[in-house]
């Protein structure tokens, strides 16, 4: 993609309009789906990296996109899978050439933060949806973090999805099938990617959204959970520079 796409006119949109673009991007099927048609991306969604926010903003941008004329770089694909699938699972649903031209991003967190935001999410959040709620309650009688790292949910799975991090952004053969993979805590960057390839209108921003309440991860770890999630979680902690940090 090019950023001599983005329409040479604008729209104006007061702030307020942003914000309910963003409150209401889950009922809108792109958005649901994280296909952004009049950006031209797809976000490859890993649970608890604040996807949510991100997809939030996307929205925004896409809806600017489409009231100020851009049109679409792709259609919609009529099979629908969930939010949070991997990269394999989108480009086996879209046409390959869709895949090859869209831009293909996915955000990665410090997985000691992560591992302590999905137990969280699964105390908090995850009550919310009717089919979850025994494993909620499950997760709940563990009775800690310790227990939730040595249990299925917290040893193989992010929230429920089963897989590591860069299952979710590379091949069967471990190669990267994304465009951009941006730390969580870089994520500002995420927006002056974009702007090489669309106006990013003045205004929006990416917030905090979908997240639990809780101190610092650090002081749910003993020795023998950060060794448990440095182990599970060699490879991201090594190529993407994370370490444990104290409270």
């Amino acid at each position: 993609m090019s950023g001599q796409d983005a329409p040479a006119h604008h729209i104006q949109l007061g702030r307020r309009e942003v914000e309910i673009v963003g409150d209401r991007f889950l009922l809108t099927p792109k958005a649901r789906l994280n296909y952004f048609p009049h950006i031209g991306c797809i976000f490859i969604h890993i649970p608890k990296t604040a996807g949510t926010s991100v997809s939030a903003a996307l929205a925004q941008i896409d809806e600017y996109l489409r009231l100020d004329g851009q049109p679409a770089k792709f259609e919609l694909p009529l099979r629908k899978h969930n939010r949070h699938a991997k990269a394999l699972a989108y480009r086996d649903h879209l046409e390959r050439d869709i895949w090859d031209k869209a831009f293909t991003f996915c955000v990665v967190r410090n997985p000691f933060e992560q591992m302590v935001s999905c137990y969280h999410w699964w105390l908090q959040l995850a009550p919310r949806f009717p089919h979850l709620r025994e494993t909620s309650r499950r997760v709940a009688a563990l009775g800690g973090f310790n227990a939730f790292l040595r249990d299925d949910l917290g040893a193989r799975r992010i929230n429920e999805f089963i897989g590591e991090p860069e299952h979710w952004f590379q091949d069967a053969e471990g190669r990267d099938m994304v465009d951009f993979i941006v730390r969580n805590e870089e994520i500002d960057t995420l927006l002056a990617r974009l702007g090489e390839y669309v106006r990013v209108p003045k205004g929006v921003r990416i917030e905090r959204r979908n997240a639990t309440r809780r101190g610092h991860y650090a002081t749910y770890y003993d020795d023998a959970c950060v060794a448990a999630v440095a182990q599970r979680f060699r490879y991201c902690i090594e190529r993407f520079g994370y370490r444990f940090e104290s409270a």
